[in-house]
C-alpha cells in the first residue's frame, strides 16, 4: 500500500481524503465562527470572545470596534494592537489580573472552566513538592515586578 507523511507519520494514501476533510472541517467551522463574531450584536460577540483575555473584557470590546475581520489572523492582531495601545496603567492591571500558575485561585476552585482546563492540560496538577514551591517563588518574582 502507498503511504504518505503527514505530520510526521506514514498515513496509508486511501486515508488522505479524510485528513483533507478533517481539515477543511475545521476551517469551514472558523470561517463560520468569524462571520458570526462578525455579524452578532455587540454584547452577543463579546459573550462569544468571553475568556480569551481573562478578567479583561474590555480587549474583547475596543477590538470589536474594529469589524469586520477578514481573518482569524486579523482578529488576533487587533487584539494585540488593543492591548499595545492601551496605556501603562490598563495594561499593568491587565497583567495582575492573570491567575499564577499553580495559584491559591486553583487550589480553592476559583479558576474559569477555560483557565482550569488550560492548568490541567499543562500537567501543573502534576507537580512535585519541588516544583511547586519553584513555582510559587516565581510566582512571588513575576507579582513584585508586576
Amino acid at each position: 500500500m502507498l503511504h504518505l507523511m503527514h505530520s510526521r507519520r506514514s498515513v496509508p494514501i486511501d486515508q488522505i481524503w479524510v485528513l483533507k476533510a478533517h481539515r477543511d472541517l475545521i476551517l469551514q467551522s472558523m470561517n463560520t465562527w468569524l462571520e458570526s463574531i462578525n455579524t452578532a450584536s455587540k454584547s452577543d460577540a463579546l459573550a462569544m470572545l468571553d475568556g480569551l483575555y481573562e478578567h479583561s473584557p474590555w480587549v474583547a470590546a475596543r477590538s470589536l470596534e474594529r469589524r469586520p475581520f477578514i481573518s482569524l489572523a486579523q482578529l488576533k492582531r487587533t487584539f494585540a494592537e488593543v492591548v499595545n495601545q492601551a496605556g501603562a496603567q490598563e495594561q499593568t492591571d491587565l497583567i495582575a489580573t492573570q491567575p499564577e500558575l499553580v495559584a491559591k485561585a486553583a487550589v480553592a476552585g476559583q479558576l474559569t472552566d477555560a483557565l482550569c482546563a488550560e492548568q490541567i492540560r499543562s500537567g501543573l496538577q502534576a507537580c512535585s513538592p519541588e516544583e511547586f514551591a519553584a513555582l510559587h517563588e516565581l510566582n512571588r518574582k513575576y507579582r513584585e515586578r508586576f
